[in-house]
């Protein structure tokens, strides 16, 4: 079994893509299964149905681990855990990331972590800081290299979003994460991240239907200085 797994969702997308395209060339049968829709029956007969002309199959389990807890969960979880099916290759894609504990439950299988660089991570927390605006369109470039132009736009997505409930007081996480999410949201008056939460709106908006004049990077720059 193969574990695909990380807070970098680009990246393990590609790679899930990438594994998907070699087996469609081996002529391998393909078959995508979401976690949510799934239980025990329905996951053995996926795994052990023979394909029609006796092809190996690529079977891909998603959100397993997103995955309320439950003994549903816990079925299959323990089931994947044992199985040793030499007809299909199992693929577990997760869009988080796995503890060394929920990996020591699968033996034998490989597991590739996919990460947000600490670039990232480090131009999020610059945003609104006044003392660094010098620094943050180089910070942002830096992200855009280490990460992907649209993981970087999912993620400024993400931490306007969590600025604007900490304004509100709605926050929630550990104790740490929120009284650095209300610091940084002090330089920002509320009316303020509306309005930047609506831009990124549009803006993403724009890049699906392909409304947007500018490639995503230069979208970004006139963003972070609209701020």
């Amino acid at each position: 079994m193969l574990i695909l797994h990380g807070d970098n969702i680009v990246l393990s997308r590609n790679k899930l893509q990438e594994l998907i395209a070699t087996a469609t060339q081996k002529k391998q049968t393909v078959l995508r299964l979401e976690a949510k829709k799934l239980n025990l029956a329905t996951l053995e007969e996926a795994l052990h149905s023979d394909s029609l002309f006796g092809e190996e199959k690529l079977v891909i389990l998603e959100g397993l681990h997103s995955l309320p807890t439950s003994n549903r969960k816990k079925e299959l979880i323990n089931y994947l855990s044992t199985i040793n099916h030499q007809s299909s290759t199992i693929i577990l894609y997760e869009t988080k990331t796995l503890t060394t504990t929920m990996l020591k439950k699968f033996p034998g299988s490989q597991a590739l972590e996919f990460k947000l660089s600490n670039s990232l991570w480090k131009f999020l927390d610059g945003l609104g800081d006044g003392n660094v605006k010098t620094q943050n369109l180089a910070s942002l470039h830096q992200a855009i290299a280490q990460n992907d132009e649209f993981m970087v736009l999912s993620m400024i997505i993400r931490q306007i979003r969590l600025l604007i409930q900490a304004k509100e007081g709605k926050v929630k996480g550990a104790p740490f994460m929120i009284t650095k999410l209300k610091a940084q949201a002090r330089h920002f008056s509320l009316e303020k991240l509306l309005e930047l939460h609506k831009k990124l709106f549009e803006l993403d908006l724009s890049l699906k239907t392909s409304q947007n004049n500018l490639d995503l990077g230069k979208e970004l720059d006139l963003f972070l200085i609209s701020m």
